[in-house]
């Protein structure tokens, strides 16, 4: 775990948010089709099909990002450094909070779960690199949410 850490460290900050961004979609796309073939149904605790498209685009692409960035990685991950040594236990703490807090079933918490890493690994690797962690990190996190926003209206 270490290797592939110091090789994310290594990598530019481009090629980071292209690799993490790529590892996101690839593994979504891995519960999407598997979601599909067993037929999961998922029980949504938001029913964001009666909320119009611009709120939904402002909630989906301002304000989830922000917040979710600020609560998940700038305050919990940065709370759990200032106890634990290890940034491994920071990111999967990180990630099962953000996991947990979209609970519409099973695999939607196991999918974000995964995504929350991804996140949360960005951030850990940003914040050693640089001071506008935060912002790139609700930039990646917009930007998959605009592609899910895209795909949902697309799919309707």
């Amino acid at each position: 775990m270490k290797k592939i850490y110091r090789f994310l460290l290594s990598l530019k900050k481009y090629k980071l948010f292209f690799f993490i961004f790529l590892s996101i979609f690839l593994i979504n796309a891995f519960f999407i089709i598997t979601k599909n073939l067993i037929a999961l149904k998922t029980i949504s605790k938001v029913n964001t099909s009666n909320i119009s498209l611009c709120p939904r685009i402002v909630l989906s692409l301002i304000i989830a990002p922000l917040l979710e960035t600020l609560i998940f990685q700038k305050f919990i991950f940065n709370l759990c450094r200032l106890y634990l040594k290890s940034n491994l236990i920071c990111i999967i703490i990180s990630a099962i909070i953000f996991g947990l807090n979209h609970y519409d079933s099973i695999t939607s918490i196991i999918q974000t779960f995964i995504i929350g890493i991804g996140y949360s690994l960005y951030y850990s690797i940003l914040r050693k690199k640089e001071k506008n962690a935060f912002l790139k990190v609700a930039l990646l996190h917009c930007l998959w949410n605009l592609l899910s926003l895209i795909i949902s209206i697309v799919v309707k």
